[in-house]
């Protein structure tokens, strides 16, 4: 055998190895740390109002939350909450959500953020010049008295002490069965399944690598729609947990992915209307 098939060869074996210790490793991980989060099965596929109906009102406001509150299309009402400086909740996209760039809303205080115009959103080309933010109370309150299931996604990483102040908030409004935490930080992730009160939560990946890694944990996922395909799902189905999908551009995208069997669908509009 020549010396460079020699180096071929081994080169080969070596790779079979490291691949099979790190599967070993991956799959020994999986197996020891289990989530086994609530179970978010139904039988219907239920979509969800992204930052509220944010096609048609400046997302995140109590305007956008109110009017997907008055749609029977949506199942639920998603908002992003961030904490204020004197330790309030807020409902923003981003932590800088302002028209004046250079301030935060975990540097102000809850009055300060209330008084402060927002940000042109690109999305839909609309000014935040006459707009305000929402206080997660406020958010809570809509999602109560419309009936609507609360999607909370938590964007920053929180403490465990400061998730349960945050779900013993939305207790005082909602029952825990219409409360859905949803968050990209496996750190927020690994709290919620060690705080464990039956609250439902679901890991939102970046990828299908990272969403499969958290479906196998027993954990619920969400995935951009980009990314999902019929494999994917029936994927994510065969380890038993549901699967979301958000940023639906349009209704033929939405009956695709209902046609994938998804069993959310995120969107900022009301396709009831189309």
């Amino acid at each position: 055998m020549k010396k460079s098939m020699k180096i071929i060869l081994i080169a080969a074996a070596c790779a079979v190895l490291v691949a099979g210790v790190v599967s070993a490793g991956y799959f020994g991980y999986v197996a020891t740390h289990m989530i086994n989060a609530p179970d978010l099965a139904s039988d219907e596929v239920r979509y969800i109002a992204h930052r509220g109906l944010s096609s048609e009102f400046y997302e995140n406001t109590e305007a956008a939350f109110r009017a997907a509150a008055q749609s029977d299309f949506f199942f639920g009402i998603e908002t992003d909450i961030y904490r204020t400086a004197d330790g309030k909740y807020v409902c923003a996209h981003d932590n800088a959500a302002f028209e004046d760039a250079s301030l935060e809303i975990s540097s102000l205080t809850l009055d300060e953020c209330l008084s402060l115009p927002l940000a042109y959103s690109e999305d839909y080309g609309m000014s935040g010049s006459d707009e305000r933010l929402c206080t997660f109370e406020t958010y809570l309150s809509v999602c109560r008295d419309g009936g609507k299931t609360a999607v909370i996604e938590f964007k920053p990483d929180f403490s465990e002490q400061t998730i349960r102040e945050i779900l013993a908030i939305a207790a005082n409004y909602l029952d825990k069965d219409k409360i859905i935490v949803i968050s990209f930080s496996s750190s927020n992730i690994e709290n919620l399944a060690s705080i464990d009160d039956g609250t439902a939560y679901m890991y939102l990946g970046t990828s299908r690598a990272s969403a499969e890694f958290f479906a196998r944990r027993n954990c619920p996922v969400g995935i951009n729609a980009d990314k999902a395909t019929r494999m994917f799902v029936r994927r994510m189905h065969a380890l038993g947990v549901t699967v979301n999908v958000w940023n639906v551009v349009d209704k033929a995208q939405a009956e695709e992915l209902v046609g994938f069997g998804v069993d959310f669908v995120t969107t900022d509009f009301d396709f009831s209307k189309m």
